[in-house]
Formats: structure tokens, C-alpha cells, sequence
């Protein structure tokens, strides 16, 4: 199943994707582009996306991917770097604040 967040709406009414994914697949779209995560990288959006408004800590992060050392926030700091990195060079902005 195809899951949408948010959307544009252009001059001439076409609506626009902002970010779409099939978890199934573990295909991301984003600005209708392919944005190709690894495994961490698509384990970390996943629990973000599912943490929903409320957030989620980086520490959760680690221990939702099975990270050996929970307390390593550095390693989640450098996914989520490596999954905006991947999102600029498509939009030119973050996808993970």
C-alpha cells in the first residue's frame, strides 16, 4: 500500500507528492523521485514517520533498528545526515528536522 505525506497543488491545480512510500517494497518517493535509503536508513524513516507529531528519541531510534549499542545517538545522527543529504540532492531541503 502506497502511503502519501503531504502534497502541493500547482498554478494549474495539479497535486504533487511531496513523499510517498510502499513499506512492502521499502520504495520511497519523494517530489516524484526515487529516494534510495538503506536498510538503517529506511528502519530510521519508518520509526519516525511512525512516531508521528510526538517524536521519537534518538535513543529509541537505535534500539527500533536493532542498533547493539542503544546509547549511540552519533550513529542515528549520521543516518538521519546521510537520509537529508540523499533528500537535498533531490528538493533541496530536509525530509527529517
Amino acid at each position: 500500500m502506497i502511503e502519501r505525506l503531504g502534497y502541493i497543488i500547482t498554478e494549474n491545480n495539479y497535486i504533487i507528492s511531496l513523499l510517498s512510500f510502499d513499506r512492502e517494497k521499502g520504495e520511497i518517493v519523494y517530489l516524484g523521485y526515487p529516494l534510495e535509503l538503506t536498510k538503517k536508513e529506511l528502519a530510521i524513516f519508518f520509526a519516525i514517520v511512525d512516531s508521528g507529531k510526538k517524536g521519537i528519541t534518538a535513543s529509541c531510534l537505535a534500539e527500533k533498528i536493532g542498533s547493539k549499542n542503544p546509547q549511540n545517538e552519533n550513529s542515528i545522527a549520521v543516518h538521519v545526515h546521510n537520509i537529508n543529504s540523499k533528500a537535498q540532492k533531490i528538493g533541496n531541503r530536509n525530509i527529517i528536522l
